[in-house]
């Protein structure tokens, strides 16, 4: 009997439209927009090179792909490939409500992460990374972290903030997880608290829990702004268990603590940021942001570290003007950085991306 393994069933839903990216990206030659049934057709490509093999188009179509402009419904169209046959070469179909691209452009689409089967899931990576990032935020929390250590670091770093980010992640990593009672000369991944909690990856769900999202930003004033960006999206509702253990002997780190961690970085993402968006609704206790798209407050601890700094604004917005090229110099005047939120239009509704309320359940 292993008494020292506390097993727990985490129930997901998702509240906003959540992408989970596989890293594959359909090129705006390789899917179909159907304009006319708001469908967007993921095309089957054995299929496909049958039909166009049938109708004697392989020539054509290599044509076309190695040509400039145009988008494949025009292509498929002027060669008399019918609506039904193009349907007939879907591996499935997207629902495209909620896409408003000017002009009518086509543009790539970012993929989903599916199982071996092509069904949508959730990697209990990408949950294990949110908790990791919300108990980390706790933890700083609580120590005597000095802030102003960090303050000069960011101010005289003249490299890329993406390497900066990326190595202060790993030093906070290493001080606050890497602690298994082991020495500092031996802070690294094999004595991360982390390695305790173990999350299976959630069950999948249909393919008719996806749909077809276009990056909105949102202005503190209420503006919107689309932009060409789609991603493949599981659907607000959809449902994900994952199982979790908690291995008492490789971790301190106790349920409650994480459920206190979601909690609180939630609290800390509304006053240092949501609440600069009156229009959005500012969810509270058991939810966290899960995925691609939710914006930078929610992978990262800055904000919360920075949190009784005076100049919070000018040093998140100098760090992020360090990736994006002083794009984000009008944050400091704005008192919010970064200035915009992450939404997606779902059946005429905008939703922040990602966001999913989560449930513990001891087994």
């Amino acid at each position: 009997m292993r008494e020292f393994l506390e097993r727990y069933k985490i129930e997901l839903e998702t509240i906003g439209p959540i992408h989970i990216g596989s890293g594959e990206t359909l090129r705006k030659r390789e899917w179909i927009l159907e304009w006319a049934d708001q469908r967007a057709i993921v095309i089957d490509f054995d299929k496909f090179f049958q039909l166009l093999q049938r109708k004697q188009l392989l020539a054509e179509y290599e044509r076309y792909v190695s040509a400039v402009g145009g988008d494949l419904l025009r292509w498929m169209k002027a060669h008399e490939i019918s609506k039904k046959e193009r349907y007939e070469i879907a591996k499935y179909t997207l629902d495209t409500k909620g896409l408003n691209l000017k002009n009518s452009r086509i543009h790539d689409m970012a993929m989903t992460m599916k199982d071996a089967y092509g069904l949508p899931y959730i990697p209990g990576s990408s949950l294990k990374g949110a908790l990791r990032n919300a108990i980390l935020a706790l933890m700083l929390d609580r120590s005597n972290y000095n802030v102003s250590e960090l303050k000069e670091e960011i101010r005289n770093y003249r490299g890329n903030s993406n390497r900066f980010l990326s190595r202060e992640s790993s030093r906070l990593n290493q001080k606050y997880l890497y602690t298994k009672g082991i020495s500092e000369k031996r802070a690294d991944a094999v004595n991360d608290m982390m390695s305790g909690i173990r999350i299976s990856d959630s069950n999948p769900v249909g393919l008719e829990r996806l749909t077809l999202c276009q990056k909105i930003d949102a202005m503190p004033d209420g503006r919107t702004r689309d932009l060409p960006l789609v991603r493949e999206c599981i659907l607000p509702q959809s449902k994900f268990s994952f199982d979790m253990t908690i291995d008492r002997t490789e971790t301190t780190i106790t349920l409650s603590f994480i459920q206190e961690a979601v909690s609180r970085f939630l609290e800390d993402y509304n006053r240092l940021f949501l609440q600069h968006f009156p229009e959005e609704k500012q969810y509270k206790g058991q939810v966290l942001y899960l995925g691609g798209g939710t914006g930078f407050p929610t992978k990262t601890v800055l904000n919360q570290v920075l949190q009784n700094e005076p100049d919070r604004v000018r040093i998140v917005s100098d760090t992020l003007n360090k990736i994006f090229r002083n794009k984000h110099n009008e944050d400091i005047r704005k008192g919010i950085s970064p200035r915009v939120a992450k939404l997606s239009d779902i059946d005429g509704e905008l939703l922040q991306m990602g966001a999913c309320g989560i449930d513990f359940a001891m087994v």
